[in-house]
């Protein structure tokens, strides 16, 4: 009996040194915005803490990973942490921090609940040079099948150029020919749905119209003197 009992005393002490350890200040919450969630938490204290694992489900069970954050390691004062996830589609989304320690010890946080009022049709995956003097290209990831509509605007919201393609779930490429813009800066606006997101970019002078932008003005300056 003494044998089995000291067994479990050591089974119990084994279990209990796999959680990792944390005070947490504040809970895991969640702020929208119309480019994704970000996600905020503190802790009070930590011990021997290594990183901050994100979890997500759209069923409140199937949680998978979706990044990490490096946590502090060994603190007793307040540290504060965030996330921003920008692939948050789904009405309600189920999140949930697993804190890794140095050991390999882990523990999960209480499952945070959130229902999105913005909706999140897509997102910018990738773009080329936002400085062009002839096209600018972007592939964008819709969450759905449906239509882009995208528009060159000035900064001060005066419309040049109106377009608009179908797209698939996935990565879609837009390819914008800003060869006969004057040479400014610009927004490029997209909209699908209710969304909105938009990129800053500059149209340049080529070099062949810079040469001859250079050639005129030592004309000009020739035919002062």
């Amino acid at each position: 009996m003494k044998n089995i009992l000291s067994i479990f005393i050591v089974l119990f002490v084994f279990a209990a040194s796999l959680q990792a350890k944390c005070v947490y200040q504040k809970a895991i919450i969640g702020q929208e915005f119309p480019i994704g969630v970000m996600l905020t938490w503190s802790t009070a204290t930590e011990e021997n803490s290594s990183m901050f694992m994100l979890e997500k489900a759209e069923n409140g069970v199937d949680f998978t990973n979706i990044g990490s954050v490096q946590a502090f390691g060994n603190s007793f004062k307040t540290k504060d942490y965030n996330f921003l996830d920008v692939m948050g589609s789904a009405e309600k989304i189920y999140y949930r921090l697993k804190l890794i320690d140095i050991d390999g010890a882990f523990s999960y946080s209480d499952v945070l609940t959130v229902r999105k009022k913005f909706p999140n049709n897509f997102m910018v995956a990738r773009m080329s040079s936002a400085t062009t003097s002839k096209e600018f290209s972007v592939t964008l990831d819709a969450f759905k099948d449906g239509e882009i509509a995208y528009e060159v605007r000035s900064l001060q919201g005066e419309v040049f150029f109106v377009g608009k393609q179908p797209v698939v779930n996935g990565l879609n490429d837009v390819l914008v020919n800003m060869s006969d813009f004057t040479p400014n800066i610009y927004r490029l606006v997209f909209k699908m749905e209710q969304e909105e997101e938009s990129l800053v970019i500059q149209k340049v002078m080529d070099e062949v119209e810079r040469k001859q932008n250079v050639a005129s003005n030592r004309k000009g300056l020739d035919g002062k003197q």
